[in-house]
């Protein structure tokens, strides 16, 4: 993680390659697949509601699709370009350039609520200034580098 970094002990707990859903299909190495990124957020009581989610201890650990990735926020299949986490705040930034706009998928792992934003670009998506609040600690990008 970079300067940012959490202190609340939100961490990615790995990647694992995911069939698609019947009917998707993409781009990537395995038209097929799509990677998923496992990330723990301690929060009090933890309970999970969604099929995305899952009480681990104190943690509830979210699945967040983050390449050729079929979320609610589209129809078509997005590639996200950073994920980050704010408090209990996990969002994943998936730009769509073609389109001149971002979406996101947001999850409050308090609530355990998942939503979808999006907003038009104004030029090319950047990481360190294309965020929506610029506390928001990086913990995934494409490359690894975090």
């Amino acid at each position: 993680m970079r300067e940012n970094t959490p202190e609340v002990g939100v961490e990615v707990r790995g990647t694992e390659t995911e069939s698609l859903p019947q009917g998707a299909e993409g781009e990537g190495t395995d038209p097929g697949e799509q990677l998923v990124l496992h990330v723990a957020v301690p929060v009090v009581n933890p309970q999970s509601n969604t099929r995305d989610s899952m009480v681990d201890d104190d943690a509830l650990v979210g699945r967040i699709p983050v390449a050729n990735a079929d979320t609610p926020c589209a129809d078509d299949l997005l590639d996200a370009a950073v994920v980050t986490v704010l408090e209990e705040r996990v969002t994943a930034y998936y730009p769509r350039e073609s389109e001149d706009e971002v979406v996101a998928l947001v999850w409050e792992a308090a609530t355990d609520d998942w939503r979808c934003e999006e907003w038009e670009l104004d030029g090319e998506f950047e990481v360190e200034s294309g965020r929506r609040d610029d506390d928001e600690a990086i913990l995934w990008e494409p490359d690894g580098s975090v």
